[in-house]
Parts: C-alpha cells; sequence; structure tokens
C-alpha cells in the first residue's frame, strides 16, 4: 500500500483527480454499453424465434401422414413458393432417429443436426449459424419431428458492427472524459492554488 500512495504522490492532484473521473466514467460507459449489446442480442433473437414460431405454425398445417412418413401437402406448390423463400430459411421433415423425410428451402446442404430435443437451439453447420426450432409432430399416428432453421448472419453481422461502434466510441469517449475531467479539476483548484500562492508570498515576506 505504501508503494502506491508513494506512486500517487508523484501524480499532480489535476491528474488524479482526472484520472478517478475517467476511470468511474468509464466503468459506467461499459456496465452501459453491455447492457445494451444483450438488449440487442435479446430483441433480435426474440424477433427470429417469433418468425420461427411463425412458420412452425404454417408448415405444420401442411403436413400430412403417407405411407408410414411424413410428407409436405400439395409439395408441387410447396416447390414453387420456395423458390421465393430466403436463402437463410429452410424446414425440414425428420424420422424420430433424424432422417430427412423432406425439405424446402433453397440451402440444399444436408443438416448435420437432426436429433435436437424440442424447442429452440443455436448451432453451426458448416460454418454457418443456424437458429432451429424443433418440435414434434404426430398424424394419423405417425410421428416425426419439424425443424425449421433460419440463418443468423443478420444476427451476427449486426451484433458484429455494434462491437465495432463500441470498440471505437469508448476509447473517444474515455478521451474526451478525461480531458473535460482535467479541465474540470483545473477550474475547481485554481482557487487553491491562488491562495496557495499568496500564502507563499506571504510566508517569503
Amino acid at each position: 500500500m505504501k508503494t502506491i500512495q508513494q506512486l500517487l504522490a508523484y501524480i499532480p492532484l489535476r491528474l488524479r483527480l482526472a484520472l478517478w473521473f475517467t476511470g468511474a466514467l468509464g466503468a459506467i460507459l461499459l456496465l452501459v454499453g453491455v447492457f445494451i449489446y444483450w438488449q440487442t442480442q435479446r430483441t433480435m433473437l426474440s424477433q427470429i424465434d417469433h418468425a420461427l414460431e411463425l412458420a412452425a405454425v404454417q408448415a405444420t398445417l401442411n403436413v400430412e401422414s403417407r405411407n408410414g412418413r411424413l410428407v409436405f401437402q400439395n409439395l408441387d406448390e410447396n416447390r414453387i413458393q420456395e423458390q421465393h423463400l430466403d436463402d437463410d430459411f429452410v424446414v425440414y421433415l425428420l424420422s424420430p432417429d433424424g432422417i430427412v423425410w423432406e425439405e424446402l428451402g433453397n440451402n440444399k446442404k444436408e443438416p448435420v443436426y437432426t436429433t435436437l430435443p424440442p424447442g429452440y437451439a443455436s448451432r453451426k453447420e458448416y460454418g454457418e449459424a443456424w437458429r432451429i426450432l424443433s418440435q414434434e409432430v404426430v398424424i394419423d399416428g405417425t410421428v416425426g419431428n419439424l425443424q425449421v432453421r433460419q440463418d443468423m448472419e443478420l444476427l451476427e453481422n449486426a451484433l458484429k458492427d455494434l462491437r465495432q461502434q463500441m470498440a471505437l466510441g469508448l476509447p473517444l469517449a474515455l478521451l474526451l472524459a478525461g480531458l473535460g475531467g482535467f479541465w474540470l479539476a483545473s477550474q475547481a483548484l485554481r482557487p487553491i492554488d491562488t491562495m496557495t500562492r499568496t500564502a507563499q508570498g506571504i510566508t517569503a515576506d
């Protein structure tokens, strides 16, 4: 502790006050930044989950049992509709063992995670991040799984941009805060400096 006090003694009071002010403001900005990042991620993920839920409801209405497996009704019409689907969206009908029965979407890569538990999950396949909604479907005694997926590239890009902005903005804000804190400390200590110089002048006389 002595060493720290000795080091602080060599630092001018103005600079010490500016450093304390900058440190406190930096901690506040960091906490605010973390909260904004978390809230943005949570909001965007919630929007993706909502879209997946709506797609799952719509897809379930078009599922039927045929020859011991689940299939999409009016598949030819669905094939036409899938041409209008975004590249980041795909729907699978899977057997309980994870075998792909049918799929809709423009992503033709074979899925890796085909035996996920019911609910939402985030997985990476072939270097791409996916948000996945899995749920069991039972039609006329035939059991299968419906898996709706959406690519999370937009989410990842948005969060990456936010991280870059925070990485650039936080140091700049701290620099401005440090300069402002030093100026404020100088203004606050000016009367004390005046009194000190006056006292020194009286003592010298």
